[in-house]
């Protein structure tokens, strides 16, 4: 079962988000604040943190911090009012998952939760089958874009291939566009290169590709 963490002051709020995932099966530990959150955050690995922006002692910044700091592959959503947004945002480039304007509708944070869930589930199977450890979210973020998904699906299929045969195979007239996504796939460990610089499919980028396919149930 998936650990859920629900940092919010408001007694009403904080209940209802609670009864919500009970009723989805899910059995999530609440904080009052922020403080009691970040303690039980350095205690504990959570798969999923929900968090108020504006608490009293310890906001959601903070809680973000530390969720950051200790268990840096946690889901965090933030929850804030339409007057803060900006801070929101940029939780979000400090490594926030989502953000929820309040007021919001049930259904809203409930899709948010459980797809934010299932995500976390799927990165948990795919670094175990990958063996990529940490590293696995950012190898199925790199397969999760369509131009990175052929070309690991073309040097899956043809072995080795030269940039000017990747170029055409996928009908991209800007080097500098294939170049980037290329380095991506490089800098995740999916793809390497020979002396001779054509580009191959690493092992790592064979099973990634293979799981990839398990997942969406292909193979």
């Amino acid at each position: 079962m998936q650990e859920i963490l629900i940092v919010e002051d408001d007694p009403k709020l904080r209940e209802g988000l609670k009864i919500l995932l009970e009723k989805k099966g899910y059995s999530p530990k609440i904080a009052e604040d922020g403080v009691k959150a970040i303690n039980m955050i350095k205690k504990q690995k959570f798969d999923l943190v929900i968090t108020d922006l504006v608490m009293p002692g310890a906001d959601g910044m903070e809680v973000l911090r530390n969720v950051k700091k200790y268990s840096p592959l946690t889901k965090v959503i933030i929850i804030t009012a339409f007057g803060t947004v900006d801070s929101a945002v940029r939780a979000m480039k400090m490594g926030a998952s989502d953000y929820i304007l309040k007021p919001f509708k049930v259904e809203e944070i409930r899709n948010k939760i459980l797809r934010l869930l299932e995500e976390t589930r799927i990165e948990e199977v795919f670094r175990e089958k990958t063996g990529t450890g940490e590293a696995g979210k950012d190898v199925l973020k790199s397969l999760s874009n369509p131009i990175r998904r052929r070309i690991i699906e073309y040097l899956h299929a043809k072995g080795k291939a030269r940039f000017t045969d990747i170029m055409n195979y996928l009908n991209i007239d800007e080097p500098a566009k294939l170049g980037f996504h290329l380095r991506v796939l490089k800098q995740a460990g999916l793809i390497a290169q020979d002396e001779n610089r054509h580009y191959y499919i690493s092992d790592t980028g064979k099973r990634a590709f293979m799981t990839m396919l398990s997942l969406e149930g292909n193979i």
